[in-house]
């Protein structure tokens, strides 16, 4: 590759560096860094980025897409943990383990990852304090979602953990507008079926009530929320 070529690999990897919401308080010198040992990776739709039980090798941030993560029981059926869209940082377990990846990552959709080697983060994180403190805070996050999660599955009515489902939908990823929140993830029936731990016709038939009673509307991959009380009412 010639220099000017390496140059523009580098520039763009430290710009892509820069947009993530993690690293923003890094001054140049450390995007550069980071940058060093980064790599920008492009997973089309459906592409595994890694496997369940791998040995973990790297870290990945989330330029563009969307990435699944999921998990497989001792039946053989699978259960999604996760949707992560654009910032976000995966796995979230295991920095400083030297475990296998606890789920499978697959892309979503075309997705645009950036990709850095574990140890070298770690390395990193070690030596920069205000980096180290983000990834606690992150983790303390995680830690509580993933209660939040375990306390929805633990109730037996199906109701309350899809509702659930859609409203950790709408603030996690939802948009207000004019008329609701917007929530553009694209998710399948069967996708919001694995969540939950139901059936996809058991979703379809929640989400078409809701629509009937006004609650939301579906159209072209967008779920809208537009009455959030009557989804918390259905939690009570």
């Amino acid at each position: 590759m010639y220099k000017e070529d390496m140059m523009e690999v580098n520039k763009r990897v430290i710009d892509a560096v820069r947009e993530i919401p993690m690293l923003h308080d890094l001054d140049e010198q450390e995007l550069q860094m980071i940058a060093e040992i980064s790599m920008i990776r492009f997973f089309p739709a459906k592409t595994t980025v890694f496997m369940e039980g791998e040995e973990r090798h790297s870290v990945f941030f989330i330029l563009r897409g969307v990435v699944k993560v999921h998990k497989i029981d001792m039946q053989g059926n699978e259960y999604i943990v996760s949707f992560l869209t654009e910032g976000e940082m995966f796995p979230h377990a295991g920095l400083f383990e030297t475990a296998p990846y606890p789920g499978t990552a697959e892309a979503g959709e075309d997705s645009e990852l950036v990709v850095i080697p574990i140890k070298d983060f770690e390395r990193i994180i070690l030596s920069h304090p205000v980096l180290a403190i983000k990834i606690m805070r992150l983790m303390g996050q995680k830690i509580r979602e993933l209660q939040s999660k375990l306390q929805e599955l633990s109730k037996s009515d199906v109701n309350y953990r899809l509702s659930a489902l859609l409203l950790r939908l709408a603030d996690g990823y939802g948009q207000p507008t004019e008329k609701g929140v917007s929530v553009q993830i694209r998710l399948t029936h069967s996708d919001m079926a694995k969540m939950v731990g139901t059936t996809r016709e058991t979703v379809s038939r929640y989400l078409n009530k809701l629509k009937k009673d006004g609650i939301l509307t579906i159209n072209q991959g967008e779920l809208l929320i537009i009455n959030r009380q009557s989804l918390e009412l259905m939690m009570e």
